[in-house]
């Protein structure tokens, strides 16, 4: 190629350059994009994801529902990130599938890309969260009620206040 393709990509072995790659509108950096969310190294799976996020790439959400299902967790991490920012409605339910990930990560970034995409449908889980054995999926998700305010989201907030910790109750404090 051309020294601007070259310039994002500089040759076969060498890492990708996200500044460079944020700022190009070429399609083709995008179409790269999602392809490189197959590759068999996870490390670029995962800068993919976060690049296709970051560059506010809905065209890439399908593959990032894909991803959001990878075996390498730093993957999935990235993957529903990268659908919270694109608050692309057709993710929710990926989000709510990463509500119930063995990782504490993933769980925490589904609970904070649900709230980001809004829908109401993701009110139910999200409460759930409410009782995750990990105390900073509880914040994230008395935080992320803010989004997903419903009779249901108030009462499991009100309840957060009477019987959960300082930290969990400031979360619920500030979404009231």
């Amino acid at each position: 190629g051309d020294d601007a393709w070259e310039k994002v990509f500089p040759t076969a072995d060498a890492r990708i350059v996200a500044d460079e790659i944020l700022e190009s509108e070429r399609p083709e950096v995008e179409e790269l994009l999602i392809n490189l969310l197959t590759v068999e190294i996870s490390e670029d799976r995962r800068d993919a994801a976060k690049l296709i996020g970051l560059r506010r790439d809905i065209n890439g959400a399908h593959g990032l529902r894909i991803a959001a299902q990878d075996r390498d967790g730093s993957v999935r991490v990235q993957a529903v990130k990268a659908l919270g920012e694109l608050r692309d409605q057709d993710s929710v339910g990926t989000c709510i599938a990463a509500m119930r990930d063995r990782s504490a990560q993933v769980r925490h970034c589904g609970v904070v890309a649900a709230g980001s995409i809004g829908q109401i449908e993701a009110a139910g889980p999200v409460v759930a969260c409410l009782q995750d054995k990990q105390e900073t999926i509880q914040v994230a998700a008395a935080a992320t009620l803010h989004n997903l305010q419903s009779p249901e989201t108030l009462q499991a907030l009100l309840g957060c206040l009477l019987r959960a910790s300082p930290l969990v109750i400031r979360g619920a404090v500030v979404s009231l």
